[in-house]
């Protein structure tokens, strides 16, 4: 009897592993939106939606909604705007840079982490969150091309 518990404490811990496994990718199924439907949010009247939209297209690094987000850069709300850019540096779309330096300003310490790796990587430039010296690159770089 004795021997038992051990074996039998083993298959408990066992049986227990797959029932959280199975339970998480069930979880994780059923809570999975499709791209479909974030399209169709990119076109609410709600800036919250298009936001969080926006952000599981770029964290899910989906190229799907890039023709909406280009429409959304010169949109009204600063936050879908802010988004918008994010989603396309994110996709490598050189045309959100502009935006990024714009939201750069604004963004809280997790966004601005993001957008300098967005403005880096499409750039090449090592300004960090210097946004003064992001903005005269930007001026002088359209100046140059003007010419």
């Amino acid at each position: 009897m004795a021997n038992d518990s051990p074996q039998r404490s083993r298959i408990v811990v066992i049986v227990l592993v797959g029932i959280m496994i199975v339970g998480s990718v069930l979880l994780t199924w059923a809570m999975h939106v499709p791209t479909a439907r974030h399209l169709r949010d990119l076109d609410s009247t709600d800036p919250n939606v298009v936001s969080y939209s926006l952000v599981i297209l770029k964290d899910r690094r989906d190229p799907a909604g890039i023709a909406k987000a280009e429409a959304l850069l010169t949109g009204g709300d600063a936050q879908i705007r802010m988004n918008a850019a994010r989603y396309l540096g994110a996709m490598g779309k050189p045309q959100a840079v502009p935006y990024l330096i714009q939201a750069l300003s604004v963004a809280d310490t997790d966004q601005a982490i993001e957008i300098l790796d967005e403005l880096t990587h499409l750039t090449g430039k090592p300004f960090g969150n210097d946004v003064k010296a992001w903005t005269d690159w930007w001026s002088e770089s359209q100046a140059s091309t003007t010419r």
